[in-house]
């Protein structure tokens, strides 16, 4: 009788990669659901909190102060973020926004006022073809947006050409003055930190009705993403969730994954990893073999893993054509909010223009970044041409161009930190990722699994995508992903499930394409 070999154990139930928000909403959300699962987090770096990066400056008294250079806002109808803050109890208060709001865009190189985007108060300082034109493309962008279907996108109207198009563009064809193809560009810097000449235009609209329309990207008040801040930052969101996972040593710090093996046989992943801080030659390789696995990094970075087998070819196109913006945030702290004192409320955006040929100034958006009883700051965020300058250079520039905003008054400030997140390992850029022309059938395909690996990350959800909400609704949907597979499906919510590959519109298309098959658990 032939001797019978012992079934490959597997080390975990589930290995997680990343130790952003998103990765730990999957283990936050697998330990409610199924505490008996065996997961392990791998994470690069020697930090939780992937994006969000809270940190001590110097204020008004002796004692530091916590200030974001990351992820910072949250706008009120993010529900997946606000539901995690008000379980882990945080704490939050409304953004700054009192006072007078400075723009400068069009053909005039100073600094206009304006209240809201869509505020009356506006009408006096802008011209009749300039209000007629915002509006004009405002209503465009909202009935294109309308027409869009996020869960099937190449099925939307006219969805093939908008994705041969840039923002840049779409703006040419469509707007008639300077100052609105201006309010284009700044939205893009703003809300994705690159040209609107880099990006489809398809995404563009995916992205904006992901937040329920474009006005609530830019805003700082109603349902704006800017609308509402963390007492304490948001780093506390993800050293929160993580805290149970260190606990039982279940997080594993300075971890990095470089290849994902799946054993069609056995249904088995072996994932590779390494050690980031090692001082030896020759990296030590540590191997795994996991049940499933929940890929929670940028798509950029799951592009340099080494899969066997190959992802599919459309799956690769979207790592390796997927880019990230380059905004470099900064923060200045103050003795007393002298904008305030002015009657501003600290906001501003800026072309950044002057009378130089060429010339831009660094600033592209500002905004008060005071707490409540705090020490008076402004954060904002500088072009992605300053990125190869250094911190010293940066921190003139921007205190000056904030004294030609606000007053001299910006350049007797307390202290000043900063942080160029193209520069980070295992990360890629900030603020956000997105796509150019001709590539979002590579973009549809972001949250197929790849045989039992699954993927989440901000940049698949369809509610507030790009951001620490959608951030949570994407590790939401890769865990119950995970449980339906594990077979624990008495646990599972479906309705986490409607924008995934077993959610309902999925599933209707595979039915009518082939016979109904079991399912498989590779």
């Amino acid at each position: 009788m032939a001797e019978q070999t012992a079934p490959v154990q597997a080390d975990y139930d589930v290995v997680i990669v990343g130790a952003g928000v998103s990765g730990l909403a999957t283990a936050h959300e697998l330990r409610k659901r199924a505490p008996d699962l065996k997961v392990l987090i791998v994470e690069a770096k020697n930090r939780v909190g992937g994006r969000t990066l809270t940190v001590d400056l110097k204020g008004r008294t002796d004692k530091p102060e916590k200030f974001d250079l990351g992820g910072q806002w949250v706008g009120k109808t993010q529900s997946h973020i606000l539901e995690i803050m008000k379980e882990l109890r945080i704490q939050t208060y409304d953004q700054y926004t009192d006072g007078i709001k400075l723009a400068q865009m069009g053909d005039v190189n100073e600094l206009r006022p304006y209240v809201s985007a869509l505020s009356e108060k506006n009408l006096r300082h802008y011209t009749e073809v300039e209000l007629l034109d915002f509006f004009t493309n405002n209503n465009k962008l909202k009935a294109l947006c309308d027409k869009l279907d996020l869960i099937e996108i190449f099925d939307s109207q006219d969805a093939a050409d908008l994705d041969q198009m840039t923002v840049s563009q779409w703006t040419k064809d469509n707007c008639q003055t300077d100052t609105v193809e201006d309010v284009m560009e700044l939205g893009s810097r703003i809300v994705y930190g690159v040209p609107f000449t880099r990006m489809s235009m398809l995404y563009h609209l995916f992205f904006s009705k992901s937040a329920g329309g474009y006005q609530n990207l830019v805003e700082s008040i109603g349902d704006g993403a800017q609308a509402i801040r963390l007492h304490g930052g948001t780093q506390q969101i993800s050293e929160k969730l993580a805290q149970p996972f260190i606990e039982r040593e279940q997080l594993k710090f300075n971890t990095a994954v470089n290849r994902i093996d799946v054993d069609t046989k056995t249904g088995l992943a072996h994932v590779r990893m390494y050690a980031t801080k090692s001082k030896e030659s020759v990296l030590r390789m540590h191997v795994v073999k996991t049940k499933r696995v929940v890929m929670a990094i940028p798509p950029t970075e799951c592009g340099k893993i080494r899969w066997v087998p190959e992802v599919p070819f459309i799956k690769r196109r979207l790592f390796d054509n997927l880019y990230f913006g380059n905004m470099i945030k900064f923060v200045v702290t103050y003795k007393r909010s002298f904008w305030r004192e002015k009657g501003f409320s600290g906001e501003v955006v800026s072309m950044g223009r002057t009378t130089e040929e060429g010339e831009m100034l660094p600033i592209v958006d500002a905004y008060d970044g005071c707490a409540p009883g705090g020490t008076p700051a402004i954060v904002g965020f500088m072009r992605e041409e300053y990125a190869d300058h250094t911190k010293e250079e940066r921190c003139k520039e921007a205190v000056d161009d904030l004294a030609r905003i606000f007053g001299e008054e910006a350049k007797d400030f307390i202290d000043y930190d900063e942080k160029v997140w193209g520069q980070e390992p295992f990360n890629g850029g900030c603020p956000v990722a997105y796509v150019p022309p001709g590539q979002m059938d590579a973009f549809a395909a972001i949250r197929e699994p790849h045989h039992n690996v699954h993927f989440a990350g901000t940049e698949s959800a369809t509610h507030w995508m790009g951001y620490m909400s959608g951030a949570v609704q994407a590790g939401r949907r890769a865990a119950h992903e995970v449980l339906h597979m594990l077979d624990r499906d008495d646990v599972v919510h479906f309705s986490y499930l409607a924008d995934s590959m077993f959610g309902p519109t999925f599933l209707e298309k595979q039915q009518n394409e082939t016979t109904t098959q079991p399912k498989s658990k590779i």
